[in-house]
């Protein structure tokens, strides 16, 4: 480096403490419930599940693809569920919901064969991939925009995310190869 360089002067200040952060106050309890009532669904036999053909090629795991009704209306969920081919039943499922990509694209097939989840399958775990409303596959038409966030809509969504995952948990529940405990 060069010792006249003033950037290098400005790059070996110290770096400032970032204030602390303030947490909303906490919801009180019958605001909680009515939150926990909005998520809410009948919770149902899993019924008119179907199955895509089983997906041997990748080198570490095998990909099998349900797809089953959502608990609201007439709308499916599907669920890719990545076991590890090193590993022997009963698997330790782990959920995976990607960030925010996951409502900017419509197509779940990068996500599925993305290399950066593996561990999860090296580990010996199944990593279980819902694709959830708005998602991939499953969105109404195109990225969703940032200025949705704050509307009625996007609550909507939100919930319908919440009820995708708890019927994936229902399904996951039906398999005798994982391990729920």
């Amino acid at each position: 480096y060069d010792p006249a360089d003033l950037a290098l002067a400005e790059l070996k200040q110290p770096v400032p403490v970032a204030p602390d952060l303030v947490l909303p106050k906490p919801a009180g309890d019958d605001v909680f419930a009515a939150y926990a009532r909005a998520f809410s669904y009948d919770r149902t036999p899993i019924t008119d599940l179907t199955r895509d053909p089983i997906d041997t090629t990748p080198a570490d795991w095998t990909r099998e693809t349900v797809s089953f009704p959502a608990p609201y209306g007439r709308e499916r969920i599907t669920v890719h569920v990545l076991l590890p081919k090193g590993s022997r039943p009963p698997y330790q499922p782990v959920i995976y919901v990607p960030g925010g990509n996951g409502w900017q694209t419509n197509s779940s097939t990068a996500w599925v064969n993305d290399p950066t989840a593996a561990f999860v399958l090296r580990s010996g775990r199944a990593l279980v991939l819902p694709i959830l409303k708005g998602m991939f596959e499953r969105s109404d038409g195109g990225p969703i925009p940032d200025t949705i966030l704050d509307t009625i809509r996007w609550r909507d969504v939100v919930v319908a995310c919440g009820k995708d995952i708890s019927r994936t948990i229902d399904y996951l529940e039906t398999r005798q190869d994982l391990a729920l405990d």
